[in-house]
């Protein structure tokens, strides 16, 4: 994958990893950069199937694009490796440690807090909002591979822009280069708008809470099916929320991915700002799965340790007695700088194992205890 002109003897890429994964969208290759001495990801991706986008259109777009969570475009070149019918192009970008969404959730088994979710959502809502309104163009392709993080896996980077196109005078693009799953009901009536974007935004804010699809056993002709018919990819138990989930989040979040363009926010800015007035416990599940475990999460998360409390919910199945079979929900707290816990013995209580609404209403329970809880030390 030299690039025209270099030295084949001492090339300016040495590859580290043949293949940082190879999907739908295209060959990625980590390599190195000799002269610049950094980690440097090569993708090839073809445009067949996407003739309207800004990659094949209008491709100086792409190296134009000059926001803190969009991935630089360092470098493109058409692939010589490939057949040319193909049209691939190979871009050239900076290596993010963290990975996407994606190789966090389903490969590391990541899983993210409410706050550092809210905290990436944010990230790409202000990506979408200058792509949108500063450059006029859709990304019409957000869903987890396509977002990447830093180290710590705190903050998002958009990329994979080659299926981005510039909105028409009404606003709206086509539904082309899209990927099925993430797609938005509308694409079924050949438009595409920049709720169509948020939408996406939605799509991968559930996989973050709830932990990634079943992708395995997902049937793709059922997804091709409800969203020929103008339906959402999946039934609507997939877009459900986690227990655990405050409820300022799950407000948000319904508006995101609901099935209506009509019902979700109107723009970017509109969706930013409902994500940033969020203040809620920021859960994270830190052990067990499902229904059943120990969750962790600060509050307020703005503030000083000093004047942060941390919250934990535990539900463990009752093994002996007459209440056996059932789970035994019980919470406690302590100062963030602190060793010592105290226990909310007034919350204690059981509901059976699969009860998804009562694990709800005891975290809710908690989050008032939270809100409640002075924010200094007496």
């Amino acid at each position: 994958m030299a690039l025209k002109g270099e030295r084949l003897d001492r090339p300016t890429y040495d590859i580290l990893k043949s293949s940082l994964g190879n999907g739908t969208t295209g060959e990625v290759i980590l390599t190195f950069h000799e002269i610049f001495g950094k980690e440097i990801v090569q993708k090839t991706v073809s445009l067949l199937g996407n003739p309207d986008g800004v990659a094949k259109s209008e491709p100086r777009v792409l190296e134009s694009l000059d926001h803190p969570h969009l991935i630089n475009v360092r470098e493109a070149q058409w692939d010589p490796e490939k057949d040319l019918s193909l049209e691939c192009i190979t871009f050239t970008s900076d290596y993010y440690p963290g990975r996407c969404i994606h190789h966090a959730l389903s490969i590391d088994g990541h899983r993210f807090s409410v706050g550092d979710t809210l905290a990436i959502v944010e990230g790409i809502l202000d990506a979408l909002n200058y792509l949108h309104e500063t450059r006029n163009l859709l990304h019409r392709d957000i869903k987890p591979p396509n977002v990447m993080l830093d180290e710590a896996r705190r903050h998002a980077y958009v990329g994979d822009l080659g299926s981005a196109a510039t909105r028409d005078a009404a606003g709206q693009a086509k539904p082309y280069g899209g990927t099925p799953l993430y797609q938005p009901p509308e694409a079924a009536a050949g438009t595409l708008d920049v709720r169509s974007d948020l939408y996406g935004v939605g799509a991968v804010m559930v996989e973050m809470l709830n932990g990634p699809h079943d992708y395995e056993n997902i049937d793709r002709d059922s997804v091709d099916r409800r969203l020929a018919l103008g339906r959402r990819a999946l039934p609507d138990r997939f877009y459900r929320p986690a227990p655990w989930v405050p409820a300022p989040v799950v407000s948000v979040l319904r508006r995101l991915v609901a099935a209506k363009p009509a019902d979700r926010y109107q723009s970017a800015h509109e969706a930013l700002r409902a994500v940033r007035d969020i203040r809620c416990v920021s859960w994270v599940q830190v052990s067990g799965g499902g229904l059943v475990g120990c969750w962790q999460g600060n509050y307020p998360t703005h503030l000083s340790p000093a004047q942060t409390r941390v919250y934990q919910v535990t539900a463990a199945p009752v093994t002996s007695g007459r209440h056996a079979g059932m789970v035994s929900y019980v919470a406690r707290w302590r100062h963030k700088d602190a060793v010592d816990w105290r226990n909310y013995a007034s919350l204690a209580t059981r509901a059976p194992e699969d009860d998804d609404r009562a694990l709800a209403a005891f975290f809710r329970e908690v989050e008032a205890k939270a809100h409640s809880a002075p924010t200094s030390r007496r």
